[in-house]
């Protein structure tokens, strides 16, 4: 944001407070990111699903960043994705089943990154467990 005219860069930290980058440019320092989505539960918390895409959006000047997927918060996939297309679809495999899932992004960056909306999850309801 801009602070009087000064170009301020902010960054949020896991323990609750909020840092500004200090250097000339945001482009001159390496910054450890990471990024996790809500978990997902598509409304119906008790309903098991299968998961067989993720699509999402993300711009940045840094050419990997690590994929990891959270399924009922436990990491069952995880991978290298690169970032030059925007445009980001990561199919699976072997689809993952549960009830909640999260995406989560790491890597080391230069400069902003940016993941827009929406957050794509292609799914199939498979069971309803009590």
């Amino acid at each position: 944001y801009f602070d009087h005219d000064r170009k301020v860069t902010l960054l949020g930290s896991s323990d609750g407070y909020v840092y500004e980058v200090e250097a000339d440019s945001p482009t001159e320092t390496d910054v450890a990111f990471k990024w996790r989505s809500k978990d997902y539960d598509f409304g119906s918390q008790e309903i098991y699903k299968t998961l067989f895409e993720v699509r999402f959006t993300v711009k940045t000047a840094t050419q990997d960043l690590t994929f990891n997927l959270y399924v009922d918060n436990f990491l069952t996939h995880q991978g290298i994705i690169n970032t030059d297309n925007e445009w980001i679809d990561i199919r699976f495999d072997e689809p993952e089943s549960g009830k909640t899932f999260a995406i989560e992004l790491t890597g080391t960056v230069v400069g902003q990154v940016t993941i827009s909306p929406p957050v794509v999850f292609k799914y199939k309801i498979t069971d309803i467990r009590v």
